[in-house]
Formats: structure tokens, C-alpha cells, sequence
């Protein structure tokens, strides 16, 4: 994971965003890998969110709840100056997928 998250080409790193979510979507228990991930990526500051918005989109809407519960913490912690913006925008999604995904 970590590998992957310092990929910088634009092509090559949403591919490892691709990869990340793949695998995600065939194994929801490894979750944590994709935490680690987004992580990483979040304190690449905001050239990571054309990259981490489209991923952290999907994870969310498009797995089980335990995929949310281990991205929330990563989303809601107060990260780096650099990330603090990006983490609240993508916390949002995924506060507003809780709410309303019932509706």
C-alpha cells in the first residue's frame, strides 16, 4: 500500500486508486489496507484529491459498513494542515451517505 500511494504520475496513481478499490470491493475485511492508503495520500495535500475524491466516493457508496467504519476514523482525524480541508470534504461524503442512504 504504501508503494502505491507514492505513486505521482496522474495515470499510474489513479490506477493504484483503481487497484486499491478493486480490492476493496473483492475483499471488504481489507479495509484497513485502503485506510492506509487514503491516509497517505491525504498528506499529499490537494494534487491527491483528483486521485483520493473518486476512490473515498466509491468505497463508500459502493461497500458495506464495515469499509465506512474503518475510513471514518482516517477522514475525521485532524491530519496535517495540508490534508485538514480534504479529510472534512471527504468526511462530509461519507457523514451524508450515513445519513441518507437509508432515504
Amino acid at each position: 500500500v504504501r508503494a502505491l500511494a507514492e505513486v505521482s504520475p496522474p495515470a499510474l496513481a489513479r490506477r493504484a486508486a483503481d487497484l486499491v478499490r478493486e480490492y476493496v470491493d473483492r475483499h471488504p475485511d481489507g479495509a484497513a489496507h485502503a485506510a492506509a492508503f487514503v491516509e497517505r495520500r491525504l498528506e499529499q495535500g490537494p494534487a491527491a484529491r483528483a486521485v483520493l475524491f473518486p476512490l473515498v466516493t466509491g468505497l463508500v457508496r459502493g461497500n458495506p459498513p464495515q469499509v465506512r467504519a474503518v475510513l471514518a476514523p482516517v477522514l475525521a482525524a485532524p491530519g496535517s494542515r495540508v490534508s485538514r480541508a480534504m479529510r472534512a470534504e471527504l468526511l462530509d461524503v461519507l457523514l451524508d451517505h450515513e445519513r441518507y442512504a437509508g432515504c
